[in-house]
């Protein structure tokens, strides 16, 4: 899955649960998952490092609007 398909998962708003992992997003890739609508109703997020890099961690780790317990884990990572 690239920019374009997590895009695609902009209608729904109160997503729960997102597994992206094996979808090598990239840096890029967890950027444009941040700015999706849904990123603050997020329970459960399942990414590996490797599919977003060491910049991506770094974007979700900070992220001010990931619900606190998923921006913990990235610190974590």
């Amino acid at each position: 899955m690239d920019r374009r398909g997590l895009r695609a998962l902009v209608g729904f708003e109160q997503l729960a649960t997102l597994d992206l992992r094996y979808n090598r997003i990239g840096a890029d890739g967890a950027g444009a998952l941040l700015a999706a609508p849904f990123t603050g109703s997020l329970k459960r997020l399942l990414l590996y490092r490797e599919d977003v890099s060491d910049g991506g961690v770094r974007k979700l780790a900070h992220a001010a609007h990931l619900p606190t317990a998923l921006r913990g884990f990235w610190r974590s990572v």
